[in-house]
C-alpha cells in the first residue's frame, strides 16, 4: 500500500561466428561476435519528488544499453619456427537514460550518457627453439584505443575524448 510498482525488464542477445580454414599453409581463424544488453529499472522516487520540483506520486525510470562488436583475424604457421600474426577491431558502445516522471505529466530527463569506446590492433609473435623441450616466445601487440563521453547532467552536457596508441609486449 503506497508503494509504486518497481518494474525490471533485463533483455540480453549475443551471437558468434567463427570460420576455420588454410591459406596456404597457414591456419586461418576469424572470430566474429555482438552482444546488446538493455536493462530497464523502474523505482518509487515518492519520497525525493521534490528535490525535482514535482509532487509524488514520481518514478525513477534507469534505461540502458549496452552494446560490443568484435572481430578478429589470425593466421598462424611454422613447424621448427613457429609464427602468428593478426588483426582485431572492437566497438562497445554504452546508452543511459534517467528520468524522473510523475504520475501524470512529462517527464524531466535528470541524466544521460552516451559513451563509444573503440580498439584497432594488429598482433604478432615468433616461436623458435631454444634447446630440446623448451621454447622463446616474442610477441608484440600495437594498438589504437579511443574513448568518447558525453555526459548530460543537470542542464549542462560534458564531453571527454581520449585517444591512446600503444605497444604492449
Amino acid at each position: 500500500s503506497g508503494t509504486l510498482a518497481e518494474p525490471h525488464d533485463n533483455d540480453f542477445l549475443n551471437g558468434r561466428l567463427t570460420v576455420r580454414g588454410r591459406i596456404g599453409s597457414a591456419d586461418l581463424v576469424s572470430v566474429t561476435s555482438w552482444t546488446w544488453h538493455e536493462v530497464d529499472t523502474t523505482l518509487d522516487a515518492s519520497p525525493s519528488a521534490g528535490r525535482f520540483g514535482l509532487s509524488a506520486p514520481v518514478l525513477f525510470e534507469d534505461n540502458r544499453v549496452y552494446t560490443v562488436r568484435n572481430q578478429e583475424v589470425r593466421l598462424s604457421g611454422g613447424d621448427r619456427f613457429r609464427w602468428m600474426a593478426g588483426l582485431s577491431y572492437v566497438w562497445a558502445s554504452t546508452e543511459l537514460t534517467a528520468e524522473v516522471a510523475p504520475q501524470s505529466g512529462n517527464s524531466l530527463i535528470v541524466g544521460r550518457l552516451h559513451q563509444i569506446n573503440t580498439e584497432r590492433a594488429v598482433f604478432g609473435e615468433l616461436s623458435a627453439p631454444l634447446m630440446q623441450d623448451f621454447r622463446i616466445d616474442v610477441g608484440a601487440r600495437l594498438f589504437r584505443a579511443s574513448v568518447d563521453d558525453e555526459l548530460e547532467s543537470a542542464g549542462s552536457t560534458v564531453s571527454h575524448v581520449e585517444r591512446r596508441t600503444s605497444v604492449s609486449p
